[in-house]
């Protein structure tokens, strides 16, 4: 028997009623009776695959498949509870369609998989259960929407997925964005009423609905994803009343609801829109947090800074799905919904309204006219806004296509891209950062210690990309090097220290500075390594802080194990990169000789 532990999902942190308890407890237990069941039933057929083909000579190549198919699934059906990180890989396996036991063990396999997507939502809270940071704080640590709650669940600025959203904050950004005369009648509306002390949630939810009439009509805000239809496409909204210290999250919410509406929309066909596309297209959507204030109580009014009531706001979200993960992110700045003499606040709130209705009218007018040639061509984890690139050396733009983010910082992600070329396609690194120091990279390639800078794409509202050389194999970073072949660094160790001097002075003889000399920003071709007779070919990369010394700083937070010049935000100095580099370069040396010493590493010959 398999042990009985939670899927991906943690149960509620709290129930609202011991019927609602009872009744939800009897659906997960049933829903992981039958997901045991399943499971045995789907290792007996994949046994029986792996004896009927060791039984075989000569094996097939699709033989081989099935053997081979067969075993990773009885590996992870006899532990699945226990390794839910593993299912997304494993459950994209089938067996080849040939003779023999394989077509009832997919069959048996994709029974399996409908029961895990069935306990999988029996364990899952409710929206208004993940609200609460006991329910969403695991959740997001096992299967998280990337919303930035918390920090780690990072994904790529939604900006940059989907067109709608830039436009979006462009136009809220345009002093000369014509703002509708039905958004500033909204505008007065909800701010001549939001400031009011409602004592429920209804009551100031009636009060939205009445004041974005001129716009949206009542039905297009019920949050419930029966059929799609009532949920106005393209956007969805929560309003709470969030006094202080409640533990609810309108924002975690919503998030939630999203992602189940996505979930249901790749499930249940309702036919009167083509959901195909609108999920090729990402599901984009706008999500609206509405916070207001409870009635305040007497021990509130007697004591007002122990009683922190949170401001009538209004917050737009971004929210998109790749494929294969849900982005959600802020657009802006909460608007204030309260009433002002000068009347900025409902200027304000009256064009960011008109930009949302402009942009939800756009996604609505899409998923009903669809274009039934458009094919999703964008990988899962990569931006969509940068088609085109402007090469640097003849000033023409060019094609450009993401392929795979590259392991790295996510806050600062890179990406193999193909770029096309007069003669050919080639395969070149797409680094999508905050800053970018242009001048230094190109200046270090001059000098030959830097890929070359290609091209660049930029628009307004969206980060600046940089399309830069690929180095394959056998480049690889230092601290790769350090890490995998210590007696090969330990016998080249004068070479590359001489070769790391002559990039620092490179950099300082015109003024400039690195900001980040660390080894896993070196490249190295370990191929001159070899030769004795060569020097070592070293390459820089990741220009994020780099500039002229004295007019660049460092990021607020850097990596506490590092010993750093400098303070956090402070300047980055003349010398700072060779500081930096004689602070590691001599205990990673002397690491790397204890561990040649001791024979545990020999140099692979």
């Amino acid at each position: 028997m398999v042990p009985r532990v939670s899927l991906k999902r943690n149960r509620p942190a709290a129930s609202t009623g011991s019927s609602e308890k009872s009744t939800k407890k009897s659906r997960i237990d049933s829903a992981e009776a039958a997901l045991d069941y399943r499971a045995r039933r789907a290792i007996e057929s994949c046994r029986m695959v792996t004896s009927w083909a060791a039984a075989l000579s000569p094996q097939t190549p699709d033989v081989k498949e099935a053997l081979g198919t067969a075993c990773q699934w009885i590996l992870f059906l006899g532990r699945y509870r226990e390794c839910a990180d593993e299912a997304k890989r494993v459950m994209r396996l089938r067996m080849p369609q040939i003779e023999g036991p394989c077509w009832q063990a997919n069959e048996d396999l994709q029974e399996f998989v409908k029961a895990w997507k069935q306990a999988d939502s029996a364990n899952a809270p409710t929206p208004s259960q993940f609200a609460d940071f006991r329910s969403w704080g695991p959740q997001q640590e096992r299967d998280p929407i990337l919303c930035l709650r918390p920090p780690s669940a990072i994904g790529l600025p939604v900006r940059v997925l989907y067109e709608g959203f830039r436009q979006c904050r462009l136009n809220v950004r345009d002093r000369y964005f014509k703002i509708q005369p039905k958004a500033r009648q909204a505008a007065e509306r909800l701010c001549n009423r939001m400031g009011e002390p409602f004592s429920t949630k209804a009551e100031r939810a009636e009060a939205v609905d009445v004041a974005l009439q001129p716009l949206w009509s009542k039905e297009s805000w019920n949050s419930e994803p029966s059929d799609g239809r009532s949920l106005g496409i393209g956007m969805l909204r929560e309003i709470k009343l969030e006094a202080g210290g409640s533990s609810k999250s309108a924002y975690m919410e919503l998030c939630l609801r999203y992602r189940l509406y996505v979930e249901t929309l790749q499930r249940k066909e309702w036919g009167w829109f083509d959901q195909g596309s609108y999920v090729n297209a990402g599901c984009p959507m706008f999500l609206l947090a509405i916070l207001g204030i409870r009635t305040p109580s007497p021990l509130s009014l007697a004591y007002p800074l122990t009683h922190n009531l949170p401001g009538t706001t209004l917050t737009i979200y971004g929210a998109f799905f790749d494929g294969e993960t849900y982005t959600v992110e802020s657009l802006g700045a909460g608007l204030e919904m309260l009433r002002d003499y000068t009347g900025e606040r409902q200027t304000a709130l009256a064009k960011a309204l008109t930009a949302l209705h402009k942009a939800q009218r756009k996604i609505w007018d899409s998923v009903m006219n669809p274009d039934k040639s458009a094919t999703n061509q964008y990988n899962p984890r990569t931006p969509r806004l940068y088609q085109t690139c402007t090469l640097y050396e003849s000033k023409t733009q060019t094609a450009l296509r993401f392929k795979h983010p590259l392991p790295g910082n996510s806050s600062q992600p890179t990406f193999l891209a193909e770029m096309t070329t007069p003669s050919s396609q080639i395969l070149v690194v797409v680094k999508l950062p905050r800053a970018y120091g242009e001048n230094v990279h190109h200046h270090l390639h001059r000098c030959g210690f830097a890929p070359e800078l290609l091209a660049f794409s930029e628009q307004p509202e969206i980060p600046t990309v940089y399309v830069m050389e690929y180095l394959p194999p056998p480049w690889t970073t230092l601290f790769s090097l350090i890490q995998d072949k210590p007696s090969l660094f330990v016998r080249c160790y004068q070479k590359i220290y001489v070769k790391l001097k002559e990039v620092i002075k490179c950099l300082t003889d015109k003024g400039f500075v690195h900001g980040d000399f660390r080894s896993n920003n070196i490249m190295i071709n370990t191929a001159t390594l070899e030769d004795e007779e060569q020097d070592p070919q070293i390459k820089l990369v990741d220009f994020d802080w780099s500039g002229e010394a004295g007019k660049v700083i460092y990021p607020g937070v850097r990596t506490e194990e590092v010993q750093w010049p400098g303070e956090d935000g402070d300047w980055i100095g003349a010398d700072h990169d060779n500081i930096l580099f004689e602070s590691w370069w001599h205990s990673e040396l002397e690491a790397s000789s204890r561990l040649v010493q001791r024979g545990s590493l020999a140099y692979p010959t």
